[in-house]
C-alpha cells in the first residue's frame, strides 16, 4: 500500500533545536514508497534512544520537500522511487 500524503513526525513540523523527543540527538527522515518498509525503519530507528524520526515521505517530490522543511541529520532514502526516484536527487549526478 502506497501513501501519497507526507508524514511530519513526533515533532509536528518543529524542531527543538539539537535535540528531539527525550533528549534525542538524530533527527531521521525516510523516503520510500512502500508503506510497510518506513513503517518499519520508523520502529527501528524510534527504538534508538538517541534517534528520532521526524518525517516520511512516499515519493522524491515529497523528500525534498520535508528535507528542506524540517533539515533531518540523515534522510534514509530508496533509491528507486517515483517523482524522481532518489538517485536523480543527489547532488552532482548526471542523466545518462
Amino acid at each position: 500500500m502506497t501513501n501519497s500524503s507526507p508524514t511530519v513526525g513526533k515533532t509536528d513540523g518543529r524542531r527543538f533545536g539539537d535535540r528531539g523527543r527525550h533528549g534525542a540527538t538524530g533527527l531521521e527522515g525516510l523516503a520510500d514508497d512502500q508503506e510497510s518498509v518506513r513503517v518499519g525503519f520508523r520502529l527501528a530507528l524510534d527504538s534508538q534512544p538517541d534517534m528520532e524520526v521526524i518525517s516520511e515521505a512516499s515519493d522524491g517530490q515529497q523528500a525534498v520537500e520535508l528535507t528542506a522543511k524540517l533539515t533531518p541529520d540523515v534522510v534514509f532514502a530508496d533509491i528507486r522511487m517515483p517523482r524522481p526516484d532518489c538517485l536523480e536527487l543527489l547532488p552532482g549526478r548526471e542523466r545518462r
